[in-house]
């Protein structure tokens, strides 16, 4: 499975924002990682 994965920090009224994105091939779990 190829994982990317871009964070991002930005400060904005005391939150902490980040981005994740997860690319692969279809049906290699990618969404098991969220569903865990």
């Amino acid at each position: 499975m190829l994982v990317y994965y871009k964070c991002i920090s930005i400060q904005a009224e005391g939150m902490t924002v980040m981005k994740l994105g997860i690319v692969g091939l279809p049906n290699v779990g990618k969404s098991t990682l969220f569903n865990a």
